[in-house]
């Protein structure tokens, strides 16, 4: 559940509802699509290990791509 508020003129908040099974789907969606791709030295692409790959990654990484497959979705 997506909802618009107008703060002034220029400014809107965006407020979205989404239930926690979703949210940590898409955390596992999210931490395979960038697993898949992710290169650190040592390692050939998309064969890290899922400990090494957790750690290097991180929970910013992560939080930032799982907002995009929630928010997007929600919006619209």
């Amino acid at each position: 559940i997506a909802q618009v508020k107008v703060v002034d003129a220029h400014t809107r908040a965006l407020s979205v509802a989404v239930a926690p099974a979703e949210v940590n789907r898409a955390y596992e969606q999210a931490f395979r699509d960038l697993w898949k791709v992710l290169r650190i030295k040592g390692f050939r692409k998309g064969k890290v290990p899922e400990g090494v790959a957790r750690q290097h990654l991180g929970d910013a990484t992560l939080a930032k791509r799982v907002i995009n497959l929630i928010v997007s979705p929600a919006y619209k």
